[in-house]
């Protein structure tokens, strides 16, 4: 029996900004950098006995043909992915082939999903791949496997993913990989924990290191994203982590909170150990919408500045994410993050238009109040008004986030940040170079 693990088409922007996302060369290098392998499918792949043939297919390298012989196929959309996977389960299932849908959108919308398909797997696959293996064995597969009846996946039995599957690995200029899951956090725009569940579970450091290994045996110079929400909850562990990194010389970046520009020690393990940039959700400047988002994130504005520079004296880059559209913006919005960005030398930046994606509290307050505009969710990129904003209207956010964007990934302010680096970089290198005296 052989098994399809399909990555469907990256979609990163909506169809107003496509051109800014390809006419300008810094933008477009980001670009490049979220082409990375479906983590979620290779990790499921990794859970496949030996009794079944396995090939994994990236349609942002070619063409799926459907008329390859599978039994079963599977796929992971998030929402704006939605439409492109059902046609796809349209075409595999006309042939015979049954089709399983899994990941985020068929977690929080199992009902909808699963009239696109055979079978929808909810929640984590580690928890019921044995289950789902053995019923599809018997030719009896369940409509709905959920893994949130049960106790959350243990991360330490998680399987290394299958790298080895990928055609052509020098497409990937970026491979991800996962060290912990779960969030404890309910953030109103977030639907993390609904996929991984509030409990936070980490896996060893002899696993990351065996999975950073297995990478390096395939990429001769990697460089890895990893994609937990947020990897340094626990210092003690991602301390002990980031020093059994050093010696295997990699590259790295990954997402955190602002707080680790407060731990100097972390700072200097991070850099020794590859780090080249560490993103964190900054996503507003105003204390009234932060304490809407996170009232922990509120508490830290006031040092964002400083912990801002202290991280990227460290040789650090760091990459502010902001939300705009939030219920206290209005136009104004705009040139403050603009000047914030500009003024304190962030490495880089990335801006999201407020997104009520389907499971998360947004999605239920903003449909309560009859503000939800769109509900086709090809139009859920991050990048496309789908709501009514409280103090604008939707053209003047659209508007105030296309000039945001020209006005950051302009040519004089791409140089100035250029140049600011390369002091930054230069002081760092003398110190080192002190220090070794």
């Amino acid at each position: 029996m052989k098994i399809g693990f399909i990555a469907l088409k990256n979609i990163l922007l909506g169809e107003h900004f496509i051109d800014l996302w390809t006419s300008q060369k810094e933008v477009n290098a980001y670009k490049r950098l979220y082409t990375c392998p479906n983590l979620g499918l290779l990790t499921v792949a990794g859970l496949v006995d030996d009794s079944f043939e396995v090939k994994y297919v990236d349609e942002n390298q070619r063409e799926i043909d459907f008329d390859e012989d599978f039994d079963v196929v599977c796929l992971s959309p998030v929402a704006q992915q939605v439409s492109n996977a059902y046609h796809v389960a349209k075409e595999f299932m006309a042939r015979g082939v049954k089709v399983v849908i899994g990941g985020i959108h068929a977690t929080v919308a199992t009902e909808e999903v699963k009239e696109h398909c055979d079978c929808v797997m909810a929640g984590e696959g580690e928890v019921f791949w044995q289950e789902f293996q053995e019923d599809l064995k018997k030719g009896e597969l369940k409509p709905i496997y959920r893994s949130y009846t049960t106790a959350p996946a243990d991360l330490t039995k998680s399987p290394v993913p299958r790298y080895d599957l990928l055609e052509n690995p020098e497409y990937y200029r970026v491979i991800s990989v996962q060290v912990t899951r779960g969030c404890p956090r309910d953030c109103e725009f977030c639907a993390s924990s609904k996929l991984y569940g509030k409990s936070y579970r980490r896996k060893t450091v002899e696993q990351v290191i065996r999975e950073v290994r297995k990478i390096k045996e395939i990429w001769k110079k990697p460089y890895i994203y990893f994609t937990d929400d947020n990897l340094f909850v626990d210092r003690e562990f991602s301390k002990k982590l980031l020093t059994e990194l050093i010696p295997l010389k990699i590259r790295w970046y990954a997402f955190s909170d602002i707080s680790i520009g407060e731990d100097d020690e972390l700072l200097e393990l991070m850099a020794r150990s590859g780090c080249t940039q560490v993103t964190f959700g900054l996503e507003s400047l105003s204390a009234e919408s932060l304490g809407s988002v996170s009232k922990w994130k509120k508490r830290y504005l006031s040092k964002y500045p400083e912990l801002i520079e202290n991280i990227q004296s460290h040789g650090i880059g760091a990459f502010g994410s902001f939300c705009v559209g939030l219920d206290e913006d209005d136009t104004s919005v705009f040139p403050r993050i603009r000047d914030f960005v500009i003024n304190n030398h962030l490495f880089g930046t990335s801006f999201s238009i407020l997104t009520p994606f389907p499971g998360t509290i947004l999605h239920e307050k903003l449909k309560k109040e009859n503000r939800i505009l769109d509900y086709n969710w090809d139009h859920y990129t991050c990048f496309d008004v789908v709501y009514q904003p409280k103090k604008m209207t939707v053209q003047e956010l659209e508007e105030g986030f296309r000039w945001l964007y020209q006005e950051i990934y302009s040519e004089y302010v791409t140089n100035k940040r250029l140049r600011y680096f390369s002091e930054i970089m230069l002081k760092r290198g003398e110190k080192l170079r002190s220090e070794k005296k």
